[in-house]
């Protein structure tokens, strides 16, 4: 995807092709609430599903998708190259 200026501002791939990260990523809201994962045999949760599950805990979902080995799934994921989100200082 491209920015006004014509510069590429996301790279879009799969879970197929990255590692886990701790970096903000963006996921489609409706694959991610309807999809069903293949992650090991009989076990099709959605990525709400995983994460519902483990938000008791800071890296339960990341460990959770590793050990799932969620790079089968082929999730589509897409970063901006200039962030997700605003940094503004607060104190001058």
């Amino acid at each position: 995807m491209r920015n006004d200026t014509g510069a590429v501002a996301f790279r879009c791939y799969t879970s197929e092709d990255a590692n886990w990260s701790l970096n903000a990523a963006m996921i489609n809201r409706h694959a991610a609430l309807t999809r069903a994962l293949r992650l090991k045999p009989g076990q099709t949760p959605t990525l709400v599903d995983i994460a519902a599950a483990s938000h008791f805990k800071q890296d339960a979902f990341e460990s959770a998708m590793l050990d799932l080995d969620w790079g089968r799934s082929r999730v589509p994921l897409c970063l901006s190259f200039q962030g997700v989100f605003i940094h503004r200082e607060v104190d001058g």
